[in-house]
């Protein structure tokens, strides 16, 4: 006995799609293969066939964060952080223009991050 086939529809952004599209040509199937392909694998390990996680990353309150960062340091404000210093004491180094004839002033020192 034949099985019944139907069509099924769905909603991705233009670009996912197009981008799809893409992939499936260059693997040598259609769309609606790939998506059989992946229907018959959930089905057969009763899971879906790869690890599906939330990244904080990508929530809307870091990229937010991450935005207004980006502006401050592009307007030069903001202090350098780096996670493997941190907390740690380091040696300094400041070079500016200054003194009585405008000379390059060199400062050493150390202090904690």
């Amino acid at each position: 006995m034949a099985k019944k086939m139907i069509t099924f529809s769905i909603r991705l952004d233009s670009e996912l799609k197009e981008a799809m599209e893409r992939l499936c040509e260059n693997l040598g199937m259609s769309m609606g293969t790939a998506y059989t392909i992946y229907t018959k694998k959930c089905v057969n390990e009763q899971a879906i066939p790869f690890k599906v996680s939330y990244d904080p990353f990508y929530s809307e309150s870091n990229q937010e964060f991450i935005r207004k960062s980006l502006e401050s340091l592009n307007a030069g404000k903001g202090i350098p952080y780096n996670p493997l210093t941190e907390g740690k004491t380091v040696e300094t180094t400041k070079v500016s223009k200054g003194g009585d004839h405008g000379n390059t002033v060199v400062t050493r020192g150390t202090g904690r991050l």
